[in-house]
C-alpha cells in the first residue's frame, strides 16, 4: 500500500487532488450558505446547514494547518 504513494500514481495523485477539492468545497460550502441566509430557507434548516459547513471548513482549516491538504507523497 505505501509503494502506491511513493511515486507519483493514480493513487497520490487522485490524494494531492481531492484534498484540495475537498478545502474548495468546504470553503465554497460555507459561502453558499451564508448567501442562503436572506432566502426563504426555514430557520432550523438554515442553522443545520450553517453548522454542517462550519465544521467542514474547520476541518479542512486544521489539515491544511497540518500541510494534509494538497500533500504531495511523491517529494
Amino acid at each position: 500500500m505505501l509503494q502506491r504513494f511513493g511515486s507519483l500514481t493514480f493513487w497520490s495523485g487522485s490524494f494531492f487532488v481531492l484534498t484540495l477539492a475537498f478545502a474548495c468545497t468546504a470553503v465554497l460550502g460555507l459561502i453558499v450558505t451564508l448567501r442562503a441566509r436572506t432566502s426563504n430557507v426555514r430557520r432550523d434548516i438554515y442553522v443545520h446547514a450553517l453548522l454542517v459547513s462550519l465544521a467542514n471548513t474547520t476541518v479542512a482549516a486544521y489539515l491544511t494547518y497540518w500541510g494534509i491538504i494538497g500533500y504531495r507523497s511523491w517529494t
